[in-house]
């Protein structure tokens, strides 16, 4: 995040993570940082694209968080199994 600029747009949100990857950050491009909170009962894993496996990913526990405040990177969120909610905050300009 820059630390000369503060954002000054915040969307917040709800996804359903499965064995489907499932896009996150998807309300700004432009989006200074991303919170993802795993609100479910199964694990949850990020990636950095729709077609790797959930193997590949870093792991998300349930009630854990995942954040990135130092790119826009484009993220994916899939489960080994079952599905789980996760609550997202992105902060942008």
């Amino acid at each position: 995040m820059n630390e000369n600029k503060k954002p000054t747009k915040a969307n917040t949100y709800s996804i359903t993570a499965s064995t489907i990857p499932t896009k996150l950050a998807t309300k700004n491009p432009d989006r200074a940082g991303l919170f993802a909170k795993n609100t479910g009962s199964v694990t949850a894993y990020v990636t950095s694209s729709q077609n790797k496996a959930y193997t590949e990913g870093t792991d998300v526990e349930a009630k854990a968080t995942f954040e990135d405040t130092l790119s826009g990177a484009e993220w994916w969120i899939i489960t080994a199994s079952s599905s789980a909610t996760i609550k997202v905050i992105e902060v942008g300009y």
